[in-house]
């Protein structure tokens, strides 16, 4: 046996290779399929962020980020840039909602640290702004109310998406919607 192959199988050994992988994404089971293509979880991240703010309405409050890039609602603070993914004030709050939209949990502790910061800073442009808010994260695929996660803490869930937003849906409507073959054939998935 050459060194290679000895070296691999040391640190083969060290592992748990029987541990099941870690999931790679919710929007795969969303839409009724195995896994994903390469690059399309994250084009569905955006369309979904796309899609909920379309949906809100006059409830969405991204236009008073500070600026739009093609795509995305921009603010700056202490120089840096950052991406906003929800900016709303809901009809029956008196308060600006925040969430930083995560279609996948599963990320290492570098992403959730990223998150986690990316959120306490768009909270001290929010407050900069003399805006009154409620900040989180979220993710569509958690059909419930939200569940904790490591390294996260509680992460919002559709229904609560549902309860703050008032939409003319349901979560089935949703989970329909990704087995929809139109859907598929817009994603060119058939």
């Amino acid at each position: 046996m050459n060194k290679l192959n000895e070296n691999f199988q040391t640190v083969l050994k060290s592992y748990d290779t029987k541990k099941s992988p870690r999931k790679s994404s919710l929007i795969a089971p969303w839409l009724g399929i195995e896994r994903t293509p390469s690059g399309m979880s994250q084009k569905i991240g955006n369309y979904i962020e796309d899609l909920l703010a379309l949906d809100m309405g006059d409830q969405n409050k991204l236009l008073q980020t500070d600026y739009k890039t093609k795509r995305n609602f921009m603010i700056t603070y202490d120089g840096s840039d950052h991406q906003i993914d929800m900016l709303a004030k809901p009809s029956n709050w008196n308060k600006y909602v925040h969430r930083e939209i995560k279609t996948n949990t599963d990320l290492d502790a570098g992403k959730k640290r990223d998150t986690r910061s990316r959120e306490k800073v768009i909270c001290a442009w929010m407050k900069s702004q003399g805006f009154e808010y409620d900040s989180g994260i979220f993710c569509p695929f958690f059909y419930n109310k939200g569940k904790n996660v490591s390294g996260l803490g509680w992460v919002d869930g559709l229904q609560w998406y549902i309860d703050t937003f008032n939409p003319s849906w349901t979560i089935q409507d949703f989970k329909d919607l990704g087995r929809n073959p139109e859907t598929h054939f817009l994603l060119g998935l058939k």
